[in-house]
């Protein structure tokens, strides 16, 4: 037997299961963590070694566009992006790191000329992407920017011209 004195009633608002402004923040870091970040490599052309003197064409693999996520619940959504901004590449030959912007058709294209040859010069890439979230289609909210880097060894040969009489 249940008397009616054992009974309460609860009445809450809609707004009591909305998550506050603090935990979409968290879910958000949550889900850029979990994006399927591919590996970022390095593709240089020409392909088997350089030729000291000419220059050689570095560009990335792996990224060509966003990368976003979203997930729906409790009444809203939270939406993540995470886009590829630009390539800092380091040739390996003491001339100093250069950044480049980041295009889907270019993918931080760089020409560089190496001036003297080497058993492998070590080449190192840097993506930046920029990352943001937000509710229920509102205004983009920045968090830390993530980068991937990539590394590969490039030979570089030098070639002398011969007169032949």
């Amino acid at each position: 037997d249940v008397c009616s004195s054992d009974l309460t009633s609860v009445w809450l608002r809609p707004s009591a299961f909305m998550p506050s402004p603090g935990t979409l923040r968290d879910l958000a870091l949550r889900l850029v963590a979990r994006l399927p970040y591919p590996a970022l490599g390095i593709i240089v052309n020409p392909t088997a070694r350089g030729l000291a003197g000419l220059d050689s064409y570095l560009v990335t693999t792996g990224y060509a566009s966003t990368i976003a996520d979203r997930v729906s619940g409790f009444g809203t959504t939270v939406e993540v992006e995470a886009i590829p901004t630009t390539v800092t590449w380091d040739p390996g030959d003491g001339t100093g790191a250069v950044r480049v912007v980041f295009a889907p058709t270019t993918r931080g294209l760089l020409a560089h000329r190496y001036e003297r040859r080497s058993p492998g010069y070590a080449v190192t890439a840097t993506l930046d992407l920029a990352v943001r979230w937000r509710t229920a289609g509102g205004r983009w909210q920045t968090l830390t920017p993530i980068t991937r880097r990539a590394a590969i060894s490039y030979p570089v040969i030098a070639a002398r011209s011969v007169l032949v009489r």
